[in-house]
């Protein structure tokens, strides 16, 4: 599975129903717009973490040789899905970022979430640490404007060793 796929496939697969990774029908923007309009917010909370919950009980999952989605959950404080992963390659952190955006805004339904607030957060254990990439409404409007970006990530230029946890580079 390509890299561009990762977020795509842990987010909008797993946490917010079948077929979001399909190709959307020419209804299925207005369709996801109008299902996660017409929640409330106590529905759109129980919905995100059900669907968190769910993705959480697959885990571990290959997302592609390179990269494992670890941990998925719920924070209805921050209205924030997050999701870990261990990445066992050098990543480059701003064609990260360009990926998990585009695949986060592609999805008609989390496109939709964000529009109602919800807000994703991608934690990644690489071997050169750890690596932060929040979402938003926001950057979905600038997603068009993000550099080209390669299909998947690079192999390893060494071997890996344990990312180190206690710091948190945000891209």
């Amino acid at each position: 599975m390509s890299l561009h796929r990762l977020v795509a496939f842990g987010i909008a697969a797993s946490v917010l129903g079948s077929g979001a990774c399909a190709a959307p029908e020419p209804s299925e923007p207005a369709r996801a717009e109008a299902a996660v309009a017409a929640m409330s917010e106590v529905q759109l909370a129980m919905t995100l973490q059900a669907a968190a919950e769910a993705t959480a009980r697959k885990l571990p999952l290959a997302v592609d040789r390179f990269t494992t989605l670890t941990a998925a959950q719920y924070e209805a404080g921050q209205k924030t899905l997050v999701f870990r992963y261990d990445v066992s390659a050098e990543v480059d952190k701003e064609e990260l970022k360009a990926h998990a955006v585009r695949a986060n805004c592609a999805s008609p339904r989390f496109a939709a979430a964000f529009r109602r607030g919800v807000r994703a957060r991608h934690l990644f254990a690489t071997p050169g640490g750890m690596l932060e990439i929040p979402i938003a409404q926001d950057d979905c409007r600038t997603a068009d404007r993000l550099p080209a970006t390669k299909r998947e990530l690079p192999p390893p230029a060494r071997p890996s060793a344990p990312a180190d946890r206690r710091g948190l580079d945000r891209v």
